[in-house]
């Protein structure tokens, strides 16, 4: 059974898999483009297969499907090198980033260190924030931290974070997507 909770022009859909939201998600957009064919829609999805899935049989400019990592994702890329993205990125993953340079104990990160300290001949703080020129989703469950290419989960933490810290950017997210 698909629930579905209506409160003004929004829908959350919540249901477990196999439970038919794709198909009920696809005739809701159909029906409301149907009806109000102005209408610009905006539904994220968690997957790549329902954005797929919904995307089939949809041929409308006004209709945006995506998943909420790429949603964001591309929303968020223009500010990718912006210095205070970056500063923000340091503020949150900095001490995260001191302590994994100083770990010689894990394999794999002494691995890693040993990978960056080929490219860029050492490894410190300030050789990583001096490489660290721009930030990227990484479409993974890991963030980079050197690199400053994020994960799924740490997309969405960041993007919450960025938006706390500069609320403007809420306001031009909902203004380039209308109300």
């Amino acid at each position: 059974m698909v629930g579905e909770v209506k409160t003004n022009n929004k829908h959350l859909i919540n249901a477990p898999a196999g439970s038919g939201k794709t198909t009920h998600i696809r005739s809701l957009l159909k029906k409301i483009y149907l009806n109000e064919p102005q209408s610009k829609i905006l539904c994220i999805t968690y997957t790549n297969r329902a954005v797929e899935e919904l995307k089939k049989d949809l041929c409308n400019t006004n209709i945006i499907v995506s998943t909420i990592h790429s949603y964001i994702n591309n929303l968020l890329s223009p500010l990718y090198s912006s210095k205070e993205v970056i500063d923000l990125y340091w503020e949150i993953y900095g001490e995260r980033i001191r302590n994994r340079i100083q770990n010689s104990e894990d394999e794999n990160i002494r691995e890693s260190n040993k990978y960056y300290i080929e490219q860029y001949g050492e490894i410190n703080e300030e050789i990583v924030k001096e490489n660290l020129i721009s930030l990227s989703y990484g479409e993974t469950s890991y963030t980079s931290l050197y690199r400053g290419r994020l994960s799924h989960d740490d997309l969405i933490l960041f993007a919450n974070r960025l938006i706390k810290k500069y609320p403007v950017l809420l306001k031009k997210i909902i203004g380039a997507n209308g109300k």
